[in-house]
């Protein structure tokens, strides 16, 4: 029997569960901690959403990539030939592994939509209602996460915008 590898803890910005305090969880190259800085209202709202919208769902775990950033992948044409840096696999519901690529390689809402319909096509079923609605409260919460970073290190919000919370609070059930 091969043995059990540990896929814990999650990269940051997919740790929606961590058990520190506050809604987000702190970037490993950040030294200030995430919950040490205000705000946003908005921001803080759709993150614990989110949070609690993906906690409250049970399913079976699987074994997804946790990093998306294009450098990670190499394609031959359209065809994906090839991950890299599977330090950052993760273990999580199916839903919540979707959502997070959903949000990384496409975050525009449109974008995310064409994403996890083609992710559905092509594992040959649709989702369900609760379950397409983690997918949007996982693409929020990255997004949201990455939102805070940017306060965090004092740059401009530009990853979610309040307007694109209040949608993807909605797809999300919230």
């Amino acid at each position: 029997m091969a043995p059990r590898v540990d896929l814990e803890p999650k990269p940051s910005w997919n740790r929606w569960d961590h058990d520190g305090p506050g809604v987000w969880s702190t970037a490993e190259d950040v030294d200030r901690p995430f919950h040490s800085v205000a705000g946003p209202d908005w921001l803080e709202r759709a993150g614990k959403g989110a949070h609690e919208r993906i906690a409250g769902w049970r399913a079976p775990k699987v074994v997804g990539h946790g990093d998306w950033h294009r450098n990670n992948f190499r394609w031959r044409g359209e065809e994906l030939y090839v991950a890299y840096d599977w330090d950052s696999a993760i273990v999580d519901t199916e839903a919540v592994v979707v959502g997070i690529a959903a949000a990384y390689v496409a975050p525009a809402v449109e974008e995310s939509a064409a994403f996890l319909s083609a992710y559905q096509d092509v594992a040959g079923r649709r989702f369900g209602r609760d379950e397409l609605e983690v997918s949007w409260a996982t693409g929020l919460w990255l997004r949201g996460w990455k939102s805070k970073r940017q306060v965090v290190t004092g740059e401009p919000i530009r990853s979610l915008s309040e307007d694109e919370a209040i949608r993807l609070a909605a797809l999300a059930g919230l």
